[in-house]
């Protein structure tokens, strides 16, 4: 019984048709062949739903985090931050006082 357990602990677990190492236990199928694993190698839906909720539990908090997180680094920027805005539209033809030709020919 004990030679048993170390076996199976030890054991990487495989896919019955293809041979292929498990490496997801959320994917009921051989990512190599598609083929159906057994239950005993992959997760029951009834586990793989309350890892998906765990997983978005987790995200969910995460990304609150990083809101607050930006809430907070945006209020401590500094108030006297300086922006240059440049206006490339059209002048018209007026070169700025430039000779006055006019024609938009600068």
């Amino acid at each position: 019984m004990i030679e048993t357990l170390r076996k199976q602990s030890v054991e990487t677990p495989s896919c019955p048709k293809c041979g292929k190492t498990v490496f997801n236990k959320r994917y009921p199928n051989c990512e190599f062949c598609g083929t159906v694993l057994p239950e005993g190698l992959v997760l029951s839906a009834e586990e793989r739903e309350r890892v998906f909720e765990q997983d978005r539990v987790e995200s969910d908090a995460k990304w609150q985090e990083r809101q607050k997180q930006e809430k907070t680094s945006s209020s401590k920027r500094k108030s006297d931050d300086t922006y240059v805005y440049v206006d490339v539209g059209s002048n018209n033809g007026d070169c700025g006082g430039h000779g006055g030709n006019g024609g938009g020919h600068c």
